[in-house]
């Protein structure tokens, strides 16, 4: 108590045999109960929560984090040097006023040293002797490649070296967080290639994480799944998914959500990080969200604000203000209606495609598919479906202003051309001159020619070949 003040040798007191007593020290004070100051209801709840193991490990881990960090001694004696030199100046007027001297001050100043100098190491040996632990050891991290951060349970460890003190056969969490612009490669020595560690050690390690720049950005986070109007049998309030298919892990710390209304905005917390491949759901209402869905994983919020059931543009920016991706879905014709209120959701029927147009998209099976692979996306597996015939679809928006997406069938392996005119048959762009596998096929056109120079607004003909199959149809570009 009071970091010694009032306890000589206060560092050695035992804090979690006192905190976790069935029946605390029997003292009558002032007439107040005599179980005080810790009666047997007062730490019943701790003393159970730590019979389940689960939460034993993740208090210690919690525990031990604070040591490695904040309740470093270090740490610590340079808050209380710095309160020190903060107030030595005002002492002689403060004790000419209220009594002592500045000489007895100074020596309690000491007693706080003193406390922290020695406390660390015995709330180390406390927790030992409490959870029966073997011992600890020590983790010794490091990075090459400059393109990232390390995760050890709570703690978010950007300088390095670093080293840290943990308990012995208790499983601690490391993970690799690339930076963005990089990926995480592997760690060296060991077999893996998983950014993210279970560690369950008894001896000191040293863990190294390599990282390595990417070509690609975080452009492939996508809006792949979007619930903006429920059934009011299941009414689990308004939720979108993010799909991350750049190839390497993303932080999505300080990205923001918006919808049409630039005055809503949902900045995603930080410590949030999306693998390659894997989901997150942001929730208008976590706790609502959850009590629907408990199995969903990657789940933050609250959103505080809802999405119309009538149709909106939403949109998700990186930390840098850069628009990522953005989506303007509707409760009408071609978008899939029954996502209005009768339960489905609107599923991204593969997250690779171009989400902004509605043919992508389909109402899902049940009340969606929030963390995992979209119900569409599988049914797409399972059927093995290829066309059978050749298709040229309009391209999607038409008219259009700059960009507009080229959709085709193709019933078998072929090389495909795909080319812009303009309306003098003169060649504009050249998409697409390559062999393809068969499949539904898209292309997106920004409205530049082959130098890369945007082009007038006007007329265009997009002209497809593959085999022996040749289609041409007319787009407008409007400026």
């Amino acid at each position: 108590f009071a970091f010694g003040l009032f306890t000589p040798n206060g560092y050695t007191h035992d804090m979690f045999e006192f905190a976790t007593l069935p029946d605390g020290p029997s003292v009558t004070i002032w007439g107040w109960d005599p179980w005080w100051p810790n009666p047997p209801w007062s730490t019943y709840l701790l003393r159970t929560l730590l019979d389940n193991e689960s939460f034993r490990n993740n208090f210690i881990n919690q525990f031990a984090d604070l040591l490695n960090t904040t309740f470093e001694p270090d740490e610590v004696l340079n808050t209380v040097d710095e309160i020190t030199d903060l107030l030595a100046d005002e002492m002689p007027d403060h004790t000419a006023r209220w009594g002592s001297n500045v000489s007895t001050w100074n020596n309690n100043v000491d007693i706080l040293r003193n406390f922290v100098f020695y406390r660390n190491a015995f709330v180390w040996s406390h927790m030992q002797s409490h959870f029966n632990l073997t011992g600890t050891y020590q983790i010794f991290l490091n990075q090459s490649g400059g393109g990232g951060s390390i995760n050890v349970n709570s703690i978010s460890i950007n300088d390095f070296p670093w080293q840290g003190q943990y308990c012995d056969l208790i499983p601690i969490q490391i993970k690799a967080v690339p930076d963005p612009g990089y990926r995480f490669v592997e760690w060296s020595g060991l077999d893996s290639t998983s950014s993210t560690l279970i560690v369950n050690v008894d001896d000191d390690t040293t863990f190294t994480a390599i990282f390595e720049p990417v070509d690609g950005d975080s452009s492939a986070i996508v809006i792949n799944e979007i619930n903006y109007n429920s059934a009011s049998e299941f009414d689990v309030q308004d939720w979108v998914e993010l799909a991350n298919n750049t190839g390497f892990t993303i932080d999505l710390s300080g990205w923001q959500f918006k919808d049409s209304d630039d005055s809503h905005i949902f900045v995603i917390p930080e410590q949030t990080i999306l693998e390659n491949g894997e989901f997150i759901v942001l929730a208008e209402d976590t706790t609502i969200f959850n009590d629907y869905f408990p199995d969903a994983g990657n789940v933050v919020g609250n959103l505080n604000f809802g999405l119309s059931g009538g149709g909106e543009l939403i949109r998700l920016y990186n930390p840098d203000g850069d628009l990522i991706d953005q989506v303007t879905y509707d409760d009408d014709d071609p978008w899939p209606i029954e996502a209005d209120g009768e339960g489905p959701t609107l599923e991204l029927i593969n997250p690779n495609e171009d989400n902004a147009l509605p043919i992508h998209w389909s109402a899902s099976d049940g009340y969606g598919s929030p963390g995992e692979i979209n119900t569409s996306y599988l049914s797409n597996i399972e059927q093995a479906w290829n066309p059978v015939e050749f298709k040229v679809y309009n391209n999607y928006p038409n008219p259009f202003n700059p960009i507009t997406t080229l959709s085709y069938d193709l019933p078998e392996n072929s090389f495909v051309n795909i080319t812009i005119y303009n309306l003098l048959g003169r060649e504009v762009r050249r998409l697409i001159n390559q062999t393809q596998d068969a499949g539904f096929k898209s292309v997106i056109w920004n409205a530049t020619n082959n130098q890369g120079n945007p082009v007038s607004a006007g007329l265009y003909l997009y002209q497809i070949r593959a085999g022996k199959y040749v289609q041409t149809k007319k787009m407008l570009l409007l400026k």
